[in-house]
């Protein structure tokens, strides 16, 4: 599969910046999502360590679609392929913002943002839309599970940044907005999530090792917690959001330089694409 995104990649337009970016961190994708709290829903996911995961359960739901429709497996693969290929995009972007602002704000925060996800939308949504122009083939076939989110994401996208941008502040409403507040306050709701992960992380921790060294009674009653909490994987996800956003905070200067960075990736966002010339 990475293979065949790869080269569905390379067959673009709309991802000729994802293309060098997975050139220059050639194994950044990483197949399978297990242990990722929503598995079941998520095709793929950039917790900020460095890789992008893709969730192999799902690929393998829409092979299993295609293959009991008769299609070959060779072609399976390229079609799953070219279906996903602009989630892998999308979050290849989440990659490529989190470098960017390293650049700009000189550390790392990994933390996500209204903002970022708007981008990283945008990015979606131009992919999708090629891909279903280059290869007409795939309206040919019922892949299940993206079918309404990628007509809903098309429809959105379609009617101009401003309308993707407030369906996307609807979808992650759960996100801080990066320039909507004063650096004071965008920094105190920073510390304050990391400080709501780290009590998450501290909780789990507390049942794991009641499962690994309690008495028969209290690991089954630590282990029917454990099924109902997030995964291992996800609070490792929030143990490195925490870490880093606490390093990033040391220097309040990088608040308003993460700011400025921000303000100039929107600016580019909102901006009028330029008419052709006739």
């Amino acid at each position: 599969m990475i293979t065949a995104w790869t080269r569905a990649l390379g067959e673009l337009a709309s991802t000729r910046a994802h293309r060098r970016f997975l050139a220059a961190h050639s194994r950044i994708l990483t197949l399978n999502l297990d242990g990722i709290e929503d598995k079941d829903n998520v095709i793929a996911l950039y917790p900020g360590d460095g890789n992008v995961y893709v969730n192999e359960r799902i690929f393998d739901d829409m092979a299993s679609r295609l293959a009991g429709k008769g299609v070959e497996e060779d072609e399976v693969v390229r079609l799953v392929a070219r279906k996903t290929v602009s989630h892998v995009a999308h979050e290849l972007c989440h990659g490529m913002f989190i470098r960017r602002l390293r650049a700009s704000a000189g550390e790392t925060l990994i933390a996500g943002s209204v903002e970022q996800e708007a981008l990283c939308y945008r990015d979606e949504a131009a992919v999708l839309d090629e891909a279903q122009r280059r290869w007409p083939d795939l309206a040919e076939h019922d892949f299940g599970r993206t079918e309404s989110s990628d007509a809903a994401l098309l429809e959105s996208w379609r009617k101009g940044p401003k309308r993707l941008y407030a369906d996307v502040a609807k979808l992650c409403a759960h996100f801080p907005t990066i320039l909507s507040t004063s650096n004071e306050e965008l920094a105190k709701t920073l510390k304050n999530r990391a400080a709501e992960f780290r009590k998450d992380v501290e909780a789990y921790r507390a049942v794991e090792d009641v499962s690994r060294t309690g008495d028969a009674a209290e690991k089954r009653a630590a282990d029917e917690a454990l099924a109902k909490l997030p995964s291992k994987f996800e609070m490792d996800r929030r143990l490195l959001w925490a870490q880093t956003t606490e390093k990033f905070l040391e220097d309040p200067q990088r608040v308003e330089r993460m700011r400025k960075f921000v303000r100039a990736e929107m600016k580019r966002f909102f901006a009028r694409p330029k008419k052709r010339k006739r």
